[in-house]
């Protein structure tokens, strides 16, 4: 996990258009995968790999953790 807001930020800025708006459904209680593909208008598998990308952009272990790191992030 990153340690300083600053290097959060800088993993975000990483972070393809397509997987930031996949990003701002993550910090929605709730909402699942195919709520988010739906949403977006793309398949619930393309949210999947999104996600897994993100995850390890941001060397989040798991959901919760990457959570928490958008909900640090502001």
């Amino acid at each position: 996990m990153q340690a300083k807001k600053g290097g959060l930020h800088e993993s975000l800025g990483k972070l393809s258009p397509s997987e930031k708006q996949i990003v701002e459904y993550v910090a929605i209680p709730g909402m699942t995968t195919k709520d988010t593909a739906r949403d977006l208008g793309l398949s619930p598998r393309a949210v999947e790999c999104h996600r897994a990308s993100i995850m390890q952009k941001l060397e989040a272990a798991n959901i919760v953790e990457l959570t928490r790191l958008v909900a640090l992030s502001g």
